[in-house]
Formats: C-alpha cells, sequence, structure tokens
C-alpha cells in the first residue's frame, strides 16, 4: 500500500460479565461510527481485545465476497462473538485469524482455558494486501524462571519509544545535518541564545509589561483578608477521615459553632478578618 494512508484502531470491549461489558451494541455501534467518519482513508485496521469467541460464526458472504474461507481453532461461542458478528457484518469487515495457514493460533491461555479472543480485522477490499498474521509466542519460549527476565521480554514486544535525543539539527539552507561537530556548535549557540537575543531588537518589551502585569495582580490578590466566615466555610467543607492540619482542626470539630469567645483580638473584634 504505497503512498497511501490508512488508521489503526486500538479497541478494547470488558468481558460480559463486567460492569462495562455488558453494552456490546453500543461499543460497536460507536465503533462503525468511527469507522464512517474516517471514511477518507485509504484503509482503516481494528485490532484488539473483544472477548469475542466467534467460533464457526461465518464473517463473510462465501458466495459473494471475494475472503478466504476461515480455519476455526477456537469452537466456542458468545453473546459478545454474536454482537460482533453483527458489526463485521455491517461494516464489510473480516477477521484475519484463520485465514493464513501456519499462523493461527489461541490469543488467551490461562487456568479457565484456551481461546481467541483478540483479533485483527481489515476491510474486504483490502484483504490482498495482507501478506502475513502472526501471535507472538516468544513469551512461551523463554527457559528462566527468574521474574525479572520475564518482565524484561514482556517490555520487547510490541512498539517501543526511544528515548535517546536524536543527533542531528537543520542547517541554515534547511538541510539535515547529522555530523557530530556541527550539531555540537548548533546546540552551544542556540543555548547561548536561548535568553540572550542576538540583537536588543529581538527583546519583546509587551511580553515584559504584561509578565510585570501578570506579576503584580498576583501580589495583589494574595494580600486579600481572610475573614472569620472563610474559616468556617472551609472547616464545614472538610471531608470525615481528612488529617488534622496544624491547629488540628479535624472533621469533628464542624458539628460544634466556632466558639466567637477565642477571638479575643482588638484587631479580630474590630475588622472581623485575620
Amino acid at each position: 500500500m504505497n503512498n497511501s494512508n490508512f488508521l489503526v484502531f486500538a479497541c478494547y470491549l470488558p468481558p460480559i460479565n463486567s460492569s462495562r461489558g455488558r453494552d456490546a451494541p453500543r461499543f460497536f455501534a460507536l465503533l462503525l461510527a468511527q469507522i464512517y467518519l474516517n471514511d477518507e482513508c485509504d484503509a482503516i485496521m481494528l485490532t484488539g481485545y473483544f472477548n469475542s469467541r466467534i467460533g464457526s460464526l461465518p464473517d463473510t458472504l462465501n458466495d459473494i465476497d471475494c475472503v478466504p474461507m476461515r480455519n476455526t481453532i477456537d469452537k466456542s461461542i458468545n453473546q459478545h462473538g454474536h454482537e460482533f458478528i453483527d458489526f463485521l457484518s455491517a461494516s464489510k469487515y473480516c477477521v484475519l485469524s484463520g485465514r493464513f495457514q501456519g499462523c493461527d493460533n489461541l490469543t488467551s491461555i490461562s487456568t479457565r482455558g484456551k481461546s481467541v479472543v483478540d483479533y485483527i480485522c481489515d476491510p474486504h477490499d483490502v484483504f490482498d494486501k495482507c501478506k502475513k498474521r502472526t501471535v507472538a509466542v516468544e513469551i512461551e519460549t523463554i527457559s528462566s524462571k527468574n521474574p525479572t527476565d520475564f518482565w524484561k521480554k514482556v517490555r520487547k514486544l510490541g512498539p517501543r519509544s526511544y528515548k535517546c535525543i536524536p543527533q542531528e539539527v537543520v542547517d541554515d539552507n534547511g538541510n539535515i545535518t547529522r555530523s557530530e561537530q556541527e550539531v555540537l556548535e548548533r546546540w552551544s549557540c542556540d543555548f547561548e541564545n536561548l535568553y540572550n537575543g542576538m540583537s536588543s531588537d529581538e527583546f519583546d518589551s509587551e511580553h515584559y509589561i504584561q509578565a510585570k502585569v501578570h506579576k503584580t495582580i498576583l501580589e495583589e490578590n494574595m494580600e486579600d483578608p481572610l475573614y472569620v466566615y472563610m474559616m468556617t466555610e472551609s472547616r464545614n467543607k472538610r471531608k470525615k477521615g481528612n488529617s488534622s492540619g496544624r491547629e488540628s482542626n479535624c472533621y469533628e470539630n464542624k458539628q460544634y459553632k466556632v466558639d466567637q469567645s477565642e477571638l479575643k483580638d482588638k484587631d479580630y473584634e474590630q475588622s472581623g478578618s485575620i
């Protein structure tokens, strides 16, 4: 698919026995809407954990759709599987599982059994562009029982993000250069001029004035008086279980009114502020 643009949707449908997995029709309706909204793309691929077991249910029309027959290794069917098949029929998609000889494998293996619940789905009209589909089973071949080695292997699966800084810069001609000397010189020059411009014309006086005004407003707001009723409201809003502060204002104190006799300071009596 040279010179083509495509999207990959990563999907997750919770199990049917969970509180968030009981509305599979709505899940697939939203997914179908996203496909329609992005119809300008050449292809949209679906992948993820659908928790759907479709068994031998047909996901294509054998006499009409030009898609190979699917070989089934998981014969079980659940309710999510029926909803999944309805979605595939409405969207003209098909699953890749079971359609590539020698590339099929179970995607979920646990103490409860083995199943195929992870799928990659493609539109019928781009199926011929798919050359291969495999299940990553490298994790099953780990001979070491060391958990550290296990998690190192897991981190290597799937896409990885590289945290190293690319040693390249764009020169004055707009070309990308990877020469170590040129890169270091450019970095050094840019860092020196980060806060010190090349000329006085680069100084933004308007931004400086705005920053000073903003600083003044913040300082004025910090000097606003704090009244007794503000303290009372703050105390009443405290949630049970919060730890007490410096003055031991626990939650239980809010059931009592503030004892005004404690405010004996003349300044408090005159202004009512702290």
